[in-house]
């Protein structure tokens, strides 16, 4: 995933069979720009 701005790459953690951590995913959000209001209409 990268920042739409700035171009930074965003590492996302993929593990086979197990879920994103929400903390996690809210954090990979922060840093993107992406409110969670605008993940959860994606």
């Amino acid at each position: 995933m990268r920042h739409p701005r700035t171009g930074q790459k965003i590492p996302v953690p993929m593990h086979k069979g197990r879920d994103l951590p929400l903390g996690t995913l809210r954090t990979i959000l922060r840093a993107v720009g992406i409110s969670i209001e605008e993940w959860n209409k994606l």
